[in-house]
């Protein structure tokens, strides 16, 4: 499963909500799913902080080598401490989770995989094909690049391919499973992976109740529990009849004997709060 990038961490914490995914990726360990990737492309948001010059800067039709060279340079540059910081704190988070969660797998990041030539190599022939998908699924790739779109939206396509084929030749990664909200990237890496003749399949999870975002990114956080809440806080947040109801249908699974749904949250919380 894949997690984006939250630019709050640093200074909200983590959201309680998380556990969510991870409790449906614990669910399906037990229904046959061997081993998990948990694949944090968190680094993929330094797209959105690219200057229209930048971008432009790489012509046309840049070099696969050129992309990852402006990726990386911009998560370096001393102006974007900020991101790293979050990004470091987006993987002691997602391992820490992992192991709560008791999951078999691996963590694998975004930024290492710049670097790595079989990545470059997968972004090579995510450009070669990402010309055909925009013309086979015109409606998706609007979807995916609205009018007046940041030009540096474009790479986004590309790099969300080549992420499903890296994982694949990479690591056997034979699938991809994450919440509804990604289901336009899920039509175009389905017909990617066609035309690559790769067997691939997709899984969504339920989208969160309304009012509540994605549970790894920051948005509708004024409801939702987080690491830098304190107990009063929590308790307060899980009266919310709508958001306790929502947390209900997680956070039991990974509750000790006993244990009420308010002091699960407050184990929980305390257990990610000692790692950042």
């Amino acid at each position: 499963m894949g997690f984006g990038y939250n630019p709050t961490l640093i200074v909200k914490g983590e959201r309680l909500d998380v556990l969510e995914c991870f409790a449906w990726m614990r669910q399906l360990q037990g229904d046959g799913v061997t081993e998990w990737v948990i694949w944090d492309a968190s680094s993929f948001y330094i797209v959105n902080r690219l200057s229209p010059g930048k971008v432009a800067s790489l012509g046309e039709a840049p070099p696969t080598g050129s992309i990852l060279e402006l990726l990386l340079s911009e998560l370096e540059s001393p102006k974007r401490a900020d991101v790293r910081e979050n990004l470091a704190a987006r993987e002691t988070y997602l391992r820490c989770l992992m192991e709560l969660a008791g999951l078999k797998g691996q963590y694998l990041g975004s930024r290492a995989a710049f670097r790595d030539s079989r990545y470059a190599e997968s972004l090579d022939e995510a450009l070669a094909l990402s010309s055909i998908i925009s013309k086979e699924e015109t409606e998706i790739y609007r979807k995916l690049l609205p009018v007046n779109a940041n030009p540096a939206n474009a790479l986004y396509l590309p790099l969300e391919l080549a992420e499903a084929a890296y994982l694949q030749d990479a690591y056997g990664v034979e699938g991809k499973f994450g919440p509804k909200s990604e289901q336009f990237f899920d039509v175009a890496i389905n017909l990617f992976q066609d035309l690559r003749d790769a067997q691939y399949v997709t899984i969504r999870s339920p989208n969160p109740p309304e009012g509540i975002a994605t549970p790894y990114l920051n948005d509708g956080i004024g409801c939702s529990v987080v690491t830098t809440d304190n107990a009063a806080a929590i308790r307060q947040k899980l009266k919310n009849p709508a958001y306790r109801t929502y947390v209900e249908q997680f956070l039991p699974a990974f509750a000790k004997a006993g244990e009420c749904l308010e002091e699960t949250a407050l184990r929980v919380v305390k257990s990610l709060k000692q790692v950042v």
